[in-house]
């Protein structure tokens, strides 16, 4: 369980970064990262589309995917999943999420909408992350240097 809870500590770990254009403002930052353990046997990838206009950030949509045999495995992550994103949308607004189960394989999709959150209630639970919100919105160099705070590789 103690590696379960390192994977769960690092969901949003990235370890690579691409830019995409959608629009002619819209950028597209694209990060992902893999994580594996042993006892229990597990493969964790995850997949982070950082939406952003103006050096503001709209939506991040990500995509986590957990491979496991060990069913207690697999109900901690749906658990943790669940009690993330259910505590970030009723403290802040603006998330929602859906979770398939597939054998060994759970499947969360997510897209956190900041037009929809309270982004400076937000901001304050976030060390430091306050200094980044101008006009009601949160800057993209705020969530990137939370999220390289955190250990994650953005390029």
């Amino acid at each position: 369980m103690k590696k379960i809870f390192i994977l769960c500590t690092t969901l949003l770990c990235v370890t690579g970064c691409s830019f995409n254009k959608t629009s002619s403002n819209q950028v597209i930052k694209q990060c992902t990262t893999q994580l594996s353990g042993e006892n229990p046997n597990y493969q964790y990838n995850a997949e982070y589309n950082i939406y952003s206009t103006d050096d503001t950030v709209d939506k991040i949509e990500i995509n986590e995917t957990l491979d496991s045999e060990d069913s207690d495995t697999q109900a901690y992550f749906e658990s943790y999943i669940k009690d993330k994103y259910d505590e970030q949308n009723n403290n802040f607004g603006g998330v929602e999420y859906n979770i398939e189960k597939n054998d060994n394989n759970l499947e969360a999709n997510t897209t956190i909408d900041y037009s929809k959150m309270d982004i400076e209630a937000y901001a304050a639970s976030l060390e430091g992350m306050d200094k980044y919100v101008k006009d009601k919105k949160l800057l993209t160099e705020g969530m990137l240097e939370y999220y390289k705070l955190l250990g994650f590789t953005c390029e």
